[in-house]
């Protein structure tokens, strides 16, 4: 949707010199709304400079995007160029520069801009019948180099050892901070899912009918699947592991992907809210682990990645072991070209997967059956959403 000439976002991308002068023919777009509660527009300053101006969630620390943006010059001056460029605040300009690439214009929010990255996301799930299983494991693995490139910019030149990195660069070994974060999620969920036990409850949950699946889900399996969750987080609260920046929510659609002679590639990176020390096993786990329900779309009453005959769309886990080991295969395949990466790792992002994705469908439930919070992104997103979750949910429960 094309922004009106008074909107705010006219105002602040005046403020960021890469854009000056905008001429006649700029163009600024408002973007589908995300789950983030940012406001993103594409900036069409000429023919050849397009710019992602974004307004920042009212409730985001200015002392962390100026963290997230610091660890993007680090990647970029370390050869990483799938990262965007952040654009600089004109210090002559309007409003109040926070940083050299921060923007607060006081009532009107605070803004960065950043180079747009070419490319769109590998799965469509309007187009899901259409996508090929090969073609979504070949993104699965070059995409998993992507990754790698970004953790190279934050490595020691030589770790030839990957238990046992300097540390150096930010790097450390350590209790990775994603199992601490979700064990304290498990424990606030505990309390609140107790509000699920009232009948009532279902009645105030929106109509779809995923919402009063997953409430039944949560109600009659949480408490097993939170033991088996804690289990799992306690063996790796016990063993160390290497640490360093990592992205933390690189999955199927934060990655951007173009053709170039017919051959798919990485245009860029996007969305890094997330970032911050953590092990490069999290970023593994997020990106193999979205494209488990879109290999289940492609697999469904088609080829068979194994021997335990066809995926099923009735029974949840069906072929669910092949499913994981092809999809792990050749993301490590693809990562493990650029970084090294090793078994205990990628055990750790195998296990991580299955306690994430449980805590995201009790998450959700939470956020829009007991909080009521409204999101930009719209219903039939997150009726999608939770198709997802649930059959995840399942998928795990089965395969355990």
């Amino acid at each position: 949707m094309t922004v009106s000439p008074l909107d705010p976002a006219w105002r602040a991308a005046r403020c960021f010199v890469s854009c000056r002068p905008l001429g006649m023919t700029a163009t600024l777009t408002a973007m589908p709304p995300g789950m983030s509660g940012a406001t993103v527009y594409r900036l069409d300053a000429s023919e050849s400079s397009a710019w992602a101006l974004k307004r920042l969630p009212v409730e985001a620390r200015t002392s962390r995007y100026l963290e997230i943006h610091q660890a993007l010059a680090h990647a970029r001056a370390g050869g990483c160029r799938i990262v965007p460029q952040m654009s600089t605040v004109d210090p002559l300009g309007e409003g109040h520069r926070v940083g050299p690439s921060l923007l607060d214009l006081g009532a009107d929010g605070r803004w960065e801009m950043s180079q747009w990255m070419p490319g769109r996301p590998a799965w469509n799930v309007e187009q899901a019948e259409r996508h090929d299983e090969e073609d979504l494991l070949t993104c699965v693995d070059i995409g998993a180099e992507a990754i790698a490139r970004f953790h190279q910019a934050f490595q020691p030149p030589v770790a030839a050892d990957p238990e046992l990195i300097s540390a150096t660069l930010g790097n450390k070994v350590g209790i990775p901070e994603a199992v601490a974060q979700r064990s304290r999620r498990i424990s606030l969920l505990t309390q609140s899912l107790k509000k699920l036990l009232p009948p009532d409850v279902s009645q105030a949950a929106p109509a779809a009918a995923v919402w009063t699946e997953a409430i039944e889900l949560l109600r009659s399996e949480w408490s097993s699947r939170e033991a088996s969750m804690r289990a799992v987080l306690t063996r790796w609260a016990e063993r160390p592991t290497p640490v360093h920046m990592v992205l933390r929510d690189v999955h199927r659609d934060h990655v951007l992907f173009e053709t170039q002679a017919g051959v798919p590639t990485v245009g860029g990176l996007i969305d890094f809210d997330a970032l911050r020390i953590d092990s490069p096993a999290v970023d593994l786990s997020r990106w193999c682990g979205s494209f488990l329900w879109p290999l289940k779309n492609a697999l469904v009453g088609g080829t068979k990645l194994g021997s335990a005959g066809p995926l099923s769309s009735t029974d949840p886990a069906g072929g669910f072991t092949d499913l994981m080991s092809a999809i792990w295969s050749r993301g490590m395949a693809g990562y493990r070209r650029i970084c090294p990466f090793s078994p205990r790792q990628e055990q750790l992002s195998r296990d991580l997967v299955a306690v994430s994705t449980s805590i995201a469908l009790a998450n959700w439930v939470t956020w829009v059956v007991l909080e009521r919070r409204s999101f930009s992104a719209g219903p039939g997103v997150l009726v999608r959403r939770m198709e997802e979750l649930i059959w995840l949910w399942r998928a795990f429960a089965d395969d355990s």
